[in-house]
């Protein structure tokens, strides 16, 4: 069960949301101890009601955070949040504007080297922020394109880029 909008949200219907990420997510979560979902606002509470509705058992691997992250002062950094949770991490980003300030939040994480990341952007000067903040965090980048199909069924939003990185920690 799930509440979708045929206008806005076809590509969830077809079973083509994010599928381009399907098999890189469902490695690294695999392979991760902790799963931090952060998701403010009323999301959160669908999601959980979804996954109820559906016979989802939310395991103690995963965590929902709903609070907002980033580095301003009302927001919490993901540094703090990942404190004291077993290693390896999977962060998946999706924040339309602020993947910056999501990355400089965990800046100060003392097993930063210990998380895999998949970001995803929206403008060609953010990416390159965030590719910038990774290789300087020694971590090797991977940009995820669009996929083709995407062109003839479209998310009706204003999105300049739709592409995703996948970070790991360099060896």
């Amino acid at each position: 069960m799930m509440a979708i909008d045929l206008q806005s949200q076809m590509q969830r219907y077809l079973g083509l949301d994010e599928r381009e990420l399907a098999g890189i997510v469902s490695q690294l979560i695999s392979s991760a101890d902790r799963v931090i979902a952060c998701e403010p606002g009323p999301a959160s509470i669908e999601l959980l009601a979804n996954a109820a509705a559906n016979g989802h058992q939310i395991s103690k691997r995963f965590l929902l955070e709903r609070r907002l992250i980033g580095n301003k002062a009302n927001e919490a950094k993901l540094s703090e949040i990942l404190a004291d949770h077993p290693r390896p991490i999977f962060v998946k980003v999706d924040v339309d504007g602020g993947e910056l300030g999501v990355l400089e939040s965990a800046r100060n994480h003392p097993t930063l080297n210990q998380i895999s990341w998949v970001v995803e952007t929206h403008s060609v000067e953010l990416e390159r922020a965030c590719i910038d903040w990774f290789s300087n965090h020694r971590f090797h980048t991977e940009i995820v394109d669009a996929a083709w199909w995407r062109r003839l069924i479209p998310e009706q939003r204003p999105l300049l880029q739709n592409r995703w990185l996948i970070a790991q920690p360099s060896p």
